[in-house]
């Protein structure tokens, strides 16, 4: 559900009702083919051994992070896809002084 220009996840009830996506990103066609392009690459580098990242797992880190809609499918999609994920570091300026939607 787009809501002054952010993307909502649906549901009243939703325990991610709070999060969302702007910009191109509100775009299902475009958010979904990015996210399983991402996806698609990181399962071929983990096929290759271990990846990058080791035994201890993806570290993963998001600049401009946002509402972190995005980052939360792809980081589920991941993970229903086998992957460990060790570390997550979201950044965004909107972090440094919250609204209680952000907090």
């Amino acid at each position: 559900v787009v809501q002054s220009g952010t993307l909502k996840h649906a549901g009243p009830l939703s325990p991610f009702g709070g999060l969302g996506a702007t910009g191109v990103l509100t775009n299902d066609e475009v958010r979904t083919r990015f996210r399983d392009f991402i996806v698609g690459q990181v399962l071929e580098i983990a096929r290759s051994s271990y990846g990058l990242w080791g035994a201890d797992g993806l570290r993963y880190a998001s600049i401009g992070s946002g509402e972190m809609l995005f980052d939360l499918e792809l980081l589920e999609r991941l993970r229903g896809a086998g992957i460990r994920i060790s570390q997550i570091c979201l950044v965004d300026l909107e972090y440094m002084q919250p609204t209680m939607a952000v907090r």
